[in-house]
């Protein structure tokens, strides 16, 4: 390929990549700040996008020669850019690209709730209540038919996205153009709908930019509310915007962490509702990695063991981490006894505790306390890792320890993997390949089964 081809899609991608990757936010003070995305990821990919489609790429790829559309009066409008660019990328799939537009536009599936309320746009000169109305039908068949890896490079795949690209197009029109005011931006429901606009224009570009054989891709990066449901009155959500920033500033949660809690919740692997949350959560070698281990275990246990030898803890900074779940830092007792920090505090309504413990991990096992959850990843045997192996003869142990509910098990299989007879009593769960470990084994092991060696 031309090597001025190559210099232009790679620095696309790279920024692709970076807007994906970043949550923006307005600075007033030392202490005061404003997430000012999805609204800025929005723009940024516009203009990405728009620098695709102004590409005349059947020209392109036949001439291997950079082909620019006509930006004079007689040169094509920019609808019609932006189709020639889709039937571009349609024009590039064959048998071993087939599955690239459910890869590129799957990640839409973990924003359509069931609640669609907030899909209902506000009406305008340019966007009408019915073009709002099929832009979401048509979001919620392209979501469903890629979460189905059934989203072919046919006739009604390619009219759908045709159309929703349209309806940005027109939403951008209203950004650029100042119809809409800057407190509509800021409303809840208007910023559930930018995102889709935000996610769906993502997809788009990073259906190219696999196409043009890039392992990575924007799309994938996308991130998804978290909900936990405490009563059957009542529930709690951390929206998209706040889990960007937990994930891409505060690097409190992991990238894909809010997709695997989708996943889990999805496939019925853990749920999100609670009953009486009692037993014990062990997690070896956890790091820093502490808030979505607390997230997913909440709803089974009422105390948190995060063992790791090699860190200092910092109880300060897990107690502001607390504040995201709705727990405020007067209202937890803090107590230290040697190595061991305990924060105890009430959360939906039971009373919790978290042991921050920097002690070797094999310590828990002296302990006769029953377990309830298993949670371990990023675990290695090289330098920084325990050089422990948890998921092979250490995990029967735990398995031993738990009581007739069995053990709730997350684990990345590392270091050393799982046994065979455990392996197959779990359900594999994998995430996208640009993120590693990109397998997890989720399910329940009981001391009472066959022998899991």
């Amino acid at each position: 390929m031309n090597p001025l081809i190559e210099n232009y899609v790679d620095t696309l991608h790279r920024t692709h990549m970076d807007n994906a990757r970043s949550c923006y936010q307005a600075v007033y003070g030392p202490n005061s700040a404003n997430t000012i995305s999805p609204i800025t990821n929005l723009i940024f990919e516009l203009f990405l996008f728009n620098s695709l489609y102004s590409v005349d790429w059947d020209s392109t790829f036949k001439e291997d020669s950079l082909t620019f559309f006509d930006t004079g009066r007689d040169g094509p409008s920019e609808p019609k850019k932006q189709r020639e660019f889709i039937k571009a990328c349609k024009h590039r799939i064959d048998s071993s690209t087939q599955f690239v537009l459910a890869d590129a536009f799957s990640p839409l599936a973990g924003h359509l709730t069931s609640d669609r309320d907030w899909m209902r746009v506000q009406p305008d000169d340019r966007i009408t209540t019915e073009l709002g109305e099929k832009f979401f039908r048509d979001i919620v068949w392209i979501a469903n038919t890629a979460q189905e890896r059934s989203l072919f490079a046919d006739k009604v795949t390619f009219k759908a996205i045709d159309s929703c690209t349209y309806f940005v197009y027109l939403v951008r029109n209203n950004i650029f153009h100042g119809q809409k005011r800057l407190g509509e931006i800021y409303d809840r429901d208007h910023l559930k709908r930018l995102s889709i606009y935000d996610l769906f224009i993502r997809c788009v570009n990073s259906m190219f930019f696999k196409l043009m054989g890039k392992p990575d891709f924007g799309s994938v990066y996308a991130q998804y509310p978290i909900r936990l449901c405490h009563s059957e009155q009542s529930s709690f959500e951390i929206p998209v915007d706040k889990v960007a920033h937990l994930a891409f500033s505060k690097r409190a949660l992991k990238p894909l962490d809010s997709y695997l809690h989708w996943l889990l919740s999805r496939e019925c692997l853990l749920t999100s509702h609670f009953d009486i949350p009692r037993g014990i959560m062990f997690y070896p070698s956890a790091g820093n990695d502490l808030l979505f281990p607390l997230i997913v275990g909440l709803p089974y246990c009422d105390e948190f063991h995060f063992f790791d030898q090699s860190l200092q803890y910092v109880a300060q900074r897990v107690i502001q981490t607390l504040r995201i779940l709705g727990v405020r830092p007067q209202d937890v007792d803090a107590t230290r006894s040697g190595s061991k920090v305990c924060l105890e505090f009430e959360l939906f309504g039971f009373r919790r505790r978290i042991w921050l413990r920097r002690e070797d991990n094999l310590s828990f096992l002296n302990e006769q306390t029953p377990i309830r959850f298993y949670f371990h990843r990023g675990d290695s045997n090289g330098e920084g890792g325990s050089d422990q192996n948890w998921d092979g003869s250490l995990l029967q142990e735990l398995v031993a320890r738990a009581d007739e509910r069995g053990l709730l098990v997350v684990t990345d299989g590392q270091p050393g993997g799982l046994t065979s007879a455990c392996r197959n009593r779990l359900r594999e769960v994998l995430l996208p390949a640009v993120h590693l470990p990109n397998i997890f084994y989720v399910g329940t092991l009981h001391k009472n089964e066959a022998d899991l060696e």
